[in-house]
């Protein structure tokens, strides 16, 4: 039953994106399969339709993962992979400062951060 919950939660999120978009579409007085064919290039941008399928197939990915382990650990997890892979930790730190996360959740994560070692001496992450 837990599986079919998180499949389900999953699903929620590009559900939401596609019936938003569609109704920006019926807005503009499209319908049926050209008010679908509309959302899709909308959340696709330059790579059109297709590129509007691949954002709802990310978007289940991430929603899965996130209803999985967490938003703590998905961001965690993120930001210690980028900083391995070489990114700056003073930029690392910038952007977990602009996070639209609630203030313990930014404090948790600059934690975790600091304990892999990275920015002992970053001001942004105090």
């Amino acid at each position: 039953m837990d599986e079919v919950a998180r499949r389900i939660a999953s699903l929620g999120l590009p559900g939401v994106m596609l019936a938003v978009a569609l109704s920006i579409a019926g807005g503009m007085g499209l319908a049926g399969a050209a008010a679908i064919t509309t959302a899709l290039a909308m959340l696709g941008g330059p790579l059109g339709m297709m590129g509007g399928i691949g954002v709802l197939l990310a978007a289940t990915a991430i929603g899965e993962a996130v209803s999985r382990y967490g938003i703590q650990a998905v961001l965690v997890a993120t930001y210690l992979e980028r900083r391995r892979q070489g990114e700056p930790c003073h930029r690392l730190c910038q952007e977990i400062s602009t996070l639209w996360i609630s203030e313990e959740l930014r404090r948790e994560i600059s934690r975790q951060i600091r304990l892999s070692g990275c920015c002992n001496d970053c001001p942004n992450l105090r």
